[in-house]
């Protein structure tokens, strides 16, 4: 078994005249030449908090050229199309919690692709700031589905609802919230089955996010381009297993620090993986530090393995704020069963 620890540099992993169309919650909004298609806009957005933003997310024609979208009537804010998160015309549109209101709001987005050719989709949804109490578990037949990024779908087999990147609209981080913002530490607990990677040789991983705080960005650039997370996943690039802390705001480049262990993916298997995230504090309650650990083996297996363990100042020092739980799919298809997200006290330390 070889470990990997303490890196701090690679490529990360881990959106005639106007028509206006009302969304039905929870199904695709086509404009008759499909200038802009709306995939998921829950019709209730939960907690948000700091740079984790309330997103609706879709797919573009080839026709558009531009985006931009506004939000209870309020300035338009222009898109650009050109992000590596948006491959196969996908787009996001990001809307920030100091942009929302209490209860129930109004999003306008606005595709153009030249002359006499403007599309534009009215989304009223609501938003629902009030705080999350753990204990609580998914269920994939029911739950509307919260995406930051990519195109998502629940489906059925063999008897039990599960969770999966569309097929035809894998790519680059595919991002689905299990939570919005909840305070303290987590344990998180669920199952996948990995099919098959996209896009060639290049690196894909997949997994389960204890913590994700949002892109983050400093200017008033979108979508946005950095990012604040814990993670605990498959990478091909290792061709291991292993837990990440990340940050990066904006521009600048990451900083993180990752552990990895050497495992043999099998396509078809189903796994089970547990995620543990906590803040630790010292004895006078000032916060010190985040700690991560995953245990990560196949589902038949009683036995479980051992943890996986970093914490995020041994890259780089992760805000004391509240975190969604998100599950990830880069680059690849793969499925996740129902996830069940726990509380997990933080502890107190006698030195950083």
């Amino acid at each position: 078994m070889q470990t990997i620890s303490l890196m701090n540099r690679r490529k990360f992993l881990l959106c005639g005249g106007a028509l206006c169309l009302t969304m039905i919650p929870g199904c695709d909004v086509v404009a008759p030449d499909e200038l802009i298609t709306v995939h998921h806009s829950p019709k209730v957005f939960t907690r948000r908090s700091g740079d984790l933003s309330a997103n609706v997310c879709g797919v573009l024609s080839p026709q558009a050229k531009h985006l931009e979208f506004r939000v209870n009537s309020g300035p338009w804010q222009d898109v650009s199309l050109e992000s590596i998160r948006f491959t196969s015309h996908s787009f996001t549109v990001e809307v920030l919690a100091n942009h929302l209101a209490k209860g129930e709001n109004k999003l306008e987005i606005k595709a153009s692709g030249g002359a006499n050719n403007t599309k534009t989709v009215l989304i009223n949804f609501t938003y629902d700031p009030s705080e999350i109490v753990l204990p609580l578990t998914t269920n994939w037949q029911t739950s509307s589905l919260d995406v930051q990024d990519g195109s998502w779908e629940t489906f059925q087999s063999e008897g039990e609802w599960r969770v999966r990147p569309k097929p035809g609209h894998e790519g680059y981080d595919r991002l689905l919230l299990v939570t919005g913002a909840v305070k303290g530490g987590r344990r998180v607990m669920t199952d996948l089955i990995f099919r098959h990677s996209v896009e060639g040789n290049k690196p894909y991983g997949f997994g389960v996010m204890p913590i994700w705080g949002g892109h983050a960005e400093n200017e008033n650039v979108l979508p946005r381009r950095g990012w604040i997370y814990g993670l605990g996943w498959y990478y091909s690039l290792y061709q291991g297993v292993g837990t990440e802390f990340g940050y990066k705001r904006g521009k600048p480049k990451p900083q993180w620090v990752i552990t990895y262990r050497n495992f043999d993916l099998v396509p078809g298997k189903k796994y089970k993986v547990v995620m543990e995230c906590w803040p630790e504090v010292d004895q006078h309650g000032q916060h010190v530090r985040y700690v991560q650990r995953l245990k990560w083996q196949a589902a038949e297996e009683d036995t479980m393995a051992e943890w996986i363990q970093i914490t995020d100042v041994e890259g780089h020092a992760l805000p004391e704020t509240e975190y969604a739980v998100a599950l990830l799919a880069h680059r690849c298809q793969v499925e996740f069963g129902n996830v069940e997200v726990q509380p997990l006290p933080g502890k107190t330390i006698t030195q950083a």
